[in-house]
């Protein structure tokens, strides 16, 4: 694991989830068909097609990582177990903002109602479980509250 120092502050899972973002991008734009309308060279254009030709085997080695390393805590599938929780463990309808915004809540994407900001993700040992990754979901920008692609979580949780 990187830890990041910022002004004096370790910031450790800030750099793990930037990179797992970026391994992903990598390895998934690969294999895309060569005339695979989202084969793009373009960093902001990334979606659920991406985790769909991810290889099933850097997609568990990447959560295996999160797990061991968060114990337990961070991770694609503790996201799945508590998106299934969610759902009475049933696959829920990720379409439905009422199971989005009670996730949010449960990972503490949410507080008191409003999606964070980008600047208040929290990088630390402490967060709650499920916290992260988010980047590789993220679809705002850094000033913005964050917007999470759901149909990338929906991808992850069932290729795990």
């Amino acid at each position: 694991m990187i830890i990041i120092i910022i002004i004096g502050h370790f910031i450790p899972w800030k750099s793990p989830d930037l990179e797992t973002a970026k391994i992903i991008y990598v390895i998934s734009h690969k294999e895309l068909p060569e005339n695979s309308p989202y084969k793009t060279y373009l960093t902001n254009s990334f979606g659920s097609e991406y985790i769909k030709v991810l290889p099933r085997k850097d997609l568990n080695n990447i959560n295996k990582l999160w797990l061991k390393y968060s114990n337990g805590r961070f991770g694609f599938s503790a996201q799945k177990r508590i998106w299934k929780r969610l759902g009475d463990g049933y696959n829920t309808t990720y379409n439905s903002y009422e199971i989005q915004k009670k996730f949010g809540d449960e990972v503490g994407w949410r507080k008191e109602g409003n999606w964070l900001y980008y600047s208040d993700i929290y990088y630390w040992r402490t967060a709650l479980s499920g916290h992260l990754p988010i980047l590789l979901m993220l679809r705002s920008g850094k000033s913005e509250r964050c917007h999470i692609d759901f149909e990338i979580l929906k991808v992850l949780v069932e290729r795990i």
